[in-house]
């Protein structure tokens, strides 16, 4: 009875918070829910939580966060600190089925892209190794047949929190001499617009 209680109530708030991106509150019961398995592996999620993708550049200004200095690490561990200023950032869960919808949709438009994003994987449960987080991000790129992004990774259970508080994906990029945010599903028009293709 309880677990039932517990799928109608994710049911409705996965109805109610993601039709164009994952919420922080998807990411905290889906956390909780993995936490139990100690294993990560990719799964395609790409055909749920399908829903109107947005069709308007609809960006906000960046106020709270520091996005000059994002502390990350390489697939080797090596420690890297990048500046959305120079290059757009891009954040994203590998369990985020708008993530995995907007990776393929950058990857068909990879080659046209002026900008290329830089990859920064968030989203893992406390606990999570580098190794895993590696392993299963080349599961998604294999999977879903992912253009050769450059790609970082933040383990810290709270940097999606932190770094992308609206939810998944969140891209943060440079405009007209300010940081701005963009987050959830886009059209092609509209990613191409904002990476300058």
């Amino acid at each position: 009875m309880c677990v039932q209680k517990t799928i109608v109530w994710l049911a409705g708030l996965l109805a109610a918070g993601c039709l164009t991106g994952c919420s922080i509150a998807w990411n905290d019961s889906h956390a909780k829910v993995q936490a139990t398995t100690q294993q990560i592996s990719f799964q395609n999620r790409t055909d749920e939580l399908v829903g109107p993708v947005d069709t308007k550049l609809d960006p906000t200004p960046v106020k709270q966060v520091d996005y000059t200095k994002i502390p990350v690490v390489d697939g080797e561990g090596r420690h890297v600190s990048l500046d959305a200023r120079k290059q757009p950032v891009l954040f994203v869960a590998y369990w985020c089925p708008h993530c995995q919808r907007t990776l393929k949709l950058l990857s068909q438009e990879f080659h046209s892209l002026k900008q290329k994003p830089i990859l920064v994987c968030v989203g893992y449960s406390q606990g999570t190794t580098l190794r895993q987080a590696v392993a299963v991000q080349h599961q998604e790129q294999t999977a879903l047949h992912l253009a050769a992004f450059q790609v970082y990774y933040d383990l810290n259970p709270k940097a999606g929190d932190v770094y992308a508080p609206a939810g998944y994906p969140t891209l943060v990029y440079q405009a007209n001499d300010q940081l701005l945010s963009l987050y959830g599903e886009h059209t092609a028009a509209i990613w191409r617009q904002v990476l300058r293709a």
